[in-house]
C-alpha cells in the first residue's frame, strides 16, 4: 500500500467538483425513492461511475412485482419484467409499476476518472483505493502509482485521517 498527498489547486478543484456531483445524484435518487414509499435506501456502482443503481427498502418488498434482494446486490429491489402465474391484473400492476420506475428513474450520474486523471492515475479494478481531504490537501492511498503527488510515509497519512476525521 502506498500513500499520496496533492496540494495541486486543479485536483482539489476536481475533487471538490466530484463530491458536488455525488451529492446532486444522492439528492436525485432520494427523490426518487420517496415515490416507493417510506424505507428506501439508495444503492450506487461507483467504482468510477456513480449513479443510482435500486432501492433497498425495509421491510422488503414483495417478489411478485419486485426483484429479490441478495447480499451480492447490497439488499437492493427493482422492479421485475414479469412473474409466473400472474392475473392479468396483477400483470396491470407490476406493467404501472415499471413506468413509473422507467418515467421517474435518476438520470444524473457522475465519474471519478476527471479526479484520477487530474492526479495522474491510472486506476483500473484491481487496485483499490481511499481518499480524503484535509487542511486544504487531498489524501490517497491506493495499491496503484500515481504519475503525480507526492509520496508519504503511512504515518503521515494516518495522522491526517485521524485530525480530519475527529
Amino acid at each position: 500500500m502506498s500513500f499520496y498527498k496533492f496540494t495541486d489547486q486543479r485536483v482539489l478543484d476536481t475533487y471538490q467538483h466530484n463530491l458536488d456531483d455525488k451529492a446532486a445524484v444522492y439528492a436525485e435518487a432520494d427523490a426518487f425513492a420517496l415515490r416507493f414509499g417510506e424505507g428506501g435506501v439508495c444503492y450506487f456502482s461507483n467504482r468510477p461511475h456513480f449513479e443510482f443503481a435500486g432501492i433497498k427498502f425495509s421491510p422488503r418488498k414483495d417478489y411478485l412485482h419486485w426483484s429479490i434482494p441478495t447480499t451480492q446486490n447490497g439488499g437492493m429491489q427493482r422492479p421485475r419484467s414479469t412473474s409466473k402465474g400472474m392475473t392479468p391484473e396483477q400483470r396491470a400492476e407490476g406493467r404501472a409499476l415499471r413506468e413509473l420506475w422507467n418515467d421517474y428513474h435518476p438520470k444524473l450520474k457522475t465519474s471519478f476518472k476527471p479526479v484520477f486523471d487530474a492526479m495522474g492515475y491510472d486506476w483500473n479494478w484491481m487496485q483499490g483505493y481511499t481518499l480524503f481531504t484535509g487542511d486544504g490537501v487531498l489524501y490517497f492511498r491506493t495499491e496503484g502509482k500515481p504519475s503525480l503527488g507526492i509520496e508519504i510515509l503511512g504515518s503521515e497519512y494516518e495522522a491526517a485521517y485521524t485530525k480530519a476525521t475527529a
